[in-house]
């Protein structure tokens, strides 16, 4: 299978898998939060915050490290799956025995009750078939797709019935307990690797690990500082309506690029020694990246309103100007992953913990300010965000040399675009109607008006870009 195919194929399956999630979600979303409170999807949100943060610590890039060797046996895979059943035992145990604390420092014992029970999601999850990995290096996305999509059916009926049942928090807490149960079952149907003991572990992946580890930590502290700090500052319900315009805000990205990260590290990881062809690969991926995000973000930025009312109904008035400010976070979101490949590929996997620490700081300064409303947080926070996003551009320049003249060409076209379409909606024409028939006009509206002035400008001007004569 040639690298195109497979790429294709892993991006079709991974696509399917994704969009096919996406629908069920927002089917549920759109019941769940006309049972369910703000401060019932807060509370879930700061239980997702501090489980996550141990599961990053857990991970330690192993199915990364994995994807990586030009061959994988029996022991590596074993050696792999017992580290990560070994890390997440120690997990199991600090987060049951510091759930106490985080329900005091957010002040809702309630917190305590589910992190002790999410504890059982997570060693079930330990024990899910290493062997899944395989069919990903070998670029088969099918099978994690088709188990992805059982997992996410099945968890979202049990959410649904126990949202009637209960019409609390808890219901989200069965769900996920369904979802990891039948994604673990899944795995060992869908390989016939069978995992076993093995406590030789390598001792390049673990320097590998530790570096990924940090990055990853990093990354993931600075991408949910903003729930953390809104939690303590704005209480459960402005955390809930932060965390579910943030979920729509970058949807586009979420839905449509995000399902392509892993097949673009799978495939492009043949080129980790040949520059040229890398770089070539990456800014071609790159120009279809923001082909697509950047007039997403102005229409998100547009029709936030709409989306709130016609989605999410009157109790979560207000999410629309978060929606607004968060939809520019699709920058850095999207740039970040494919340079995190390019580093990886070139032996430099610590690098982005620099961009990750700075976010950090920036993020907690906003401590030092006076804030009164959760949105004027999230418009910082946008700020931030594309701070953040120049300096990935500058640094990734110094590091490994990225071209910024072909960083300017990729972003010229859709900021042109966009921007144009901007014009259109203030100048020419916008649906103010709180109704899908407005919603559309202005989709359809928007949609014309960027893809007119694209193609122009790129059948003007731009016919000659070919990014891969430029790589020094």
């Amino acid at each position: 299978m040639t690298l195109a195919k497979k790429i294709a194929t892993g991006y079709f399956w991974t696509f399917i898998g994704n969009w096919s999630i996406r629908l069920i979600g927002i089917g549920s979303m759109l019941i769940l939060v006309r049972i369910l409170s703000p401060t019932d999807f807060g509370l879930m949100a700061i239980a997702t915050l501090v489980i996550g943060g141990f599961d990053i610590l857990t991970n330690a890039g192993i199915q990364r490290y994995i994807l990586l060797q030009a061959n994988v046996d029996s022991q590596l895979l074993d050696s792999s799956w017992t580290l990560n059943l070994l890390l997440r035992t120690i997990m199991i145990v600090l987060i049951y025995n510091t759930a106490g604390f985080a329900g005091e420092y957010f002040n809702d014992t309630r917190l305590k009750e589910v992190l002790e029970f999410i504890c059982i999601t997570q060693f079930v999850t330990a024990l899910r078939n290493i062997g899944m990995v395989l069919h990903i290096k070998d670029g088969n996305f099918k099978p994690q797709a088709t188990l992805s999509v059982i997992a996410k059916i099945s968890a979202t009926a049990t959410t649904i019935y126990f949202a009637y049942l209960l019409e609390n928090y808890w219901c989200l807490v069965y769900g996920t307990l369904t979802h990891v149960i039948i994604s673990v079952l899944g795995s060992y149907y869908f390989h016939p690797y069978r995992p076993s003991f093995n406590f030789k572990f390598h001792r390049e992946q673990f320097i590998f690990s530790s570096k990924l580890m940090l990055r990853t930590t990093a990354g993931y502290i600075r991408s949910k500082l903003d729930i953390f700090l809104v939690g303590k500052g704005f209480g459960l319900e402005g955390t809930g309506k932060y965390s579910v315009a943030q979920e729509f805000a970058i949807l586009p990205f979420a839905e449509i690029i995000s399902p392509a990260t892993m097949p673009i590290f799978s495939g492009l990881a043949q080129y980790k020694n040949n520059r040229k062809i890398l770089f070539d690969k990456t800014f071609k991926y790159l120009t279809l990246v923001y082909l697509i995000l950047i007039p997403s973000i102005v229409g998100v930025i547009i029709t936030a309103k709409q989306i709130c009312f016609l989605l999410l109904g009157q109790k979560w008035a207000g999410a629309e100007d978060i929606m607004r400010a968060l939809a520019l976070l699709m920058l850095p979101f999207s740039l970040q992953p494919i340079l995190n490949n390019l580093y990886d590929y070139l032996g430099k996997p610590g690098i982005t913990a620099i961009v990750d620490w700075l976010g950090i700081i920036l993020i907690c300064s906003t401590l030092f300010l006076s804030l009164n409303t959760v949105e004027e947080f999230a418009y910082i926070r946008s700020a931030i965000g594309v701070f953040i996003f120049l300096f990935m551009i500058v640094l990734a320049r110094i590091v490994i040399k990225l071209p910024i003249k072909l960083m300017v060409r990729v972003l010229l076209v859709p900021c042109i675009s966009s921007y144009a379409m901007f014009l259109g909606f203030d100048l020419l024409y916008i649906n103010n109607e709180l109704s899908p028939k407005g919603l559309a006009l202005n989709v359809f509206f928007g949609a014309a008006v960027y893809a007119l002035i694209a193609f122009f400008l790129i059948f003007s001007f731009f016919v000659e870009f070919k990014p891969g004569l430029e790589i020094p």
